[in-house]
């Protein structure tokens, strides 16, 4: 039986060789994938995604490495970096696959993020996926994280991670107003300067946007977050979803985020 990491890096396997048999084999029941350009396909219409799938577009396929995962609850979430040429030049797409596993080992549902931006160069939102709003007991760590985040105190939230922590948003940019998406940052110098950046956007008084919890399961080193931005006066929901590592010490080690708000 293929483990977790290996069934999701097959689905995207699937995908870059349009093998709709392949693809279909992976799920227990009807394909259900919901994608960032295709939106969700369930059954039959999965058929189009796999065929036509944005990525490989002009588009050459060179390799696939998962560089991370976390399995709980039925739940796996495998990050992942798909190498690809497109105009003779190589281009680097970090994706993530979350999915749902049924007993029998295989998929009922998976939702792929990445960034478009990567694709198209031009800034998108993703519509929401998940409806319902979870309460979710998180790590010390990691509560302090999304209460610091929610009121904008920069201080608190600086401090959730070790000293050689970072945070990768998977972005175009290392400044956030270029409207590329947030790079990565590493270190408490690089963190300051970065996040600082993505803290000064609103305020405490008018902090601008809401994180909504729709998902979230934790194999007890790294815990995974799918979430809805909520913001006031815009009809648009950003879904995303966020990987966070600690460190031994209980401290974050990594802040990955995969989502196309910035």
């Amino acid at each position: 039986m293929r483990s977790a990491p290996e069934l999701a890096s097959a689905v995207v396997r699937g995908l870059v060789d349009h093998n709709l048999a392949e693809v279909r084999a992976l799920f227990a029941g009807p394909v259900d994938i919901d994608d960032p350009f295709h939106g969700r396909q369930v059954e039959r219409a999965f058929e189009d995604l796999v065929l036509h799938w944005r990525p490989m577009q002009a588009a050459t396929f060179e390799s696939v490495e998962v560089d991370f995962s976390a399995f709980a609850s039925g739940f796996v979430a495998t990050e992942m970096r798909l190498h690809l040429r497109r105009g003779g030049k190589p281009l680097q797409l970090p994706v993530v696959a979350v999915s749902e596993i049924g007993e029998e080992g295989k998929f009922r549902r998976t939702r792929l993020y990445y960034r478009r931006a990567h694709i198209d160069g031009r800034q998108h939102h993703r519509a929401r996926m998940l409806e319902a709003e979870i309460s979710f007991d998180f790590h010390p760590t990691l509560r302090r994280y999304q209460d610091a985040l929610q009121v904008r105190d920069l201080e608190a939230y600086l401090a959730t991670f070790a000293e050689e922590g970072y945070f990768d948003g998977h972005g175009g940019s290392q400044n956030l107003y270029d409207g590329l998406g947030m790079g990565r940052y590493e270190g408490r110098h690089g963190l300051r300067a970065g996040l600082g950046q993505m803290m000064s956007i609103g305020s405490k008084e008018n902090p601008g946007r809401r994180l909504e919890h729709v998902n979230a399961f934790s194999d007890g080193r790294t815990t995974v977050l799918e979430f809805n931005i909520l913001r006031p006066q815009e009809p648009h929901v950003h879904a995303g979803v966020a990987c966070y590592e600690l460190d031994e010490d209980g401290l974050l080690l990594g802040a990955r985020v995969y989502d196309e708000a910035w």
